[in-house]
């Protein structure tokens, strides 16, 4: 698959673990997907857990940024 990612089928995801990280890119199907054709896709949601930053940000919380509970999501752009 695509540089050791495995897609999880009842998740709609693809999935890549080693060494302390875990990342995990969540694909949106659009209704317009056909069997036979090209398939056309969102990507939803990109999670990365590392135990190294998990670490870092422990040991240095003034440097750190927090999600407040009251927010579902941090949503970066570009174009």
């Amino acid at each position: 698959m695509l540089d050791g990612f495995n897609w999880v089928s009842s998740r709609h995801w693809l999935e890549r673990r080693g060494a302390g990280r875990h990342e995990v890119i969540t694909l949106k199907k659009s209704k317009w997907n056909r069997s036979g054709h090209l398939i056309q896709f969102i990507v939803a949601s990109l999670t990365v857990f590392d135990d190294d930053l998990a670490a870092w940000s422990r040991a240095n919380p003034e440097l750190t940024v927090r999600r407040p509970e009251s927010v579902e999501a941090i949503v970066c752009e570009w174009l």
